[in-house]
C-alpha cells in the first residue's frame, strides 16, 4: 500500500512539475529544462527531481550549463515547493532536491533532433523584430 501511495504522489508531483516549468515558471536562466522522473523516500519526506535541459527551448544565443541551471533551481525552490504544496493535498510537503539526469545521454543519439513540439513551442520567446523592416 505505501508503495503505491509513494508511487502515485511521485506521479503527481512529476505532472505538476512539468506543467510549472512550461506554464507558470517565466525566468529565462531556468528555460528548457524536462522534468524526466520524480523519486520518493519511503517515508515521503524527500522528493529527488531528475531533469535534462533543452537547448532549443531556451532563447537564442542562451546557453546554460547544468551547474548553473542547479544554482538557479535551488534559489527557485521555496516558490516551486509552495507552488506544489497548494496543488497536491497531502500534510506533509517533501522536501526537493534537484539532480541532472546524466542517465539518458546513453539513450539519446549524439544530435538531438531539432523538431519542437507544439506545447514546447508556446515556450519559446517571441522572435525579436527588426528595426529595420
Amino acid at each position: 500500500m505505501k508503495d503505491k501511495r509513494r508511487y502515485r504522489l511521485a506521479s503527481q508531483i512529476h505532472h505538476l512539475l512539468c506543467e510549472l516549468f512550461l506554464r507558470k515558471i517565466k525566468d529565462p536562466k531556468l528555460c528548457g529544462i524536462t522534468v524526466t522522473s520524480v523519486e520518493l523516500t519511503e517515508n515521503l519526506k524527500e522528493a529527488r527531481v531528475f531533469y535534462r535541459i533543452r537547448e532549443e527551448l531556451c532563447p537564442p544565443g542562451y546557453v546554460a550549463t547544468p551547474g548553473q541551471i542547479e544554482r538557479h533551481l535551488s534559489r527557485a525552490k521555496g516558490y516551486i515547493r509552495s507552488s506544489l504544496a497548494a496543488d497536491l493535498n497531502i500534510r506533509f510537503m517533501p522536501r526537493i532536491e534537484f539532480v541532472y539526469d546524466r542517465s539518458l545521454f546513453a539513450v539519446d543519439p549524439p544530435f538531438p533532433s531539432k523538431e519542437i513540439t507544439e506545447a514546447e513551442a508556446d515556450m519559446l520567446p517571441p522572435e525579436p523584430k527588426n528595426e529595420t523592416e
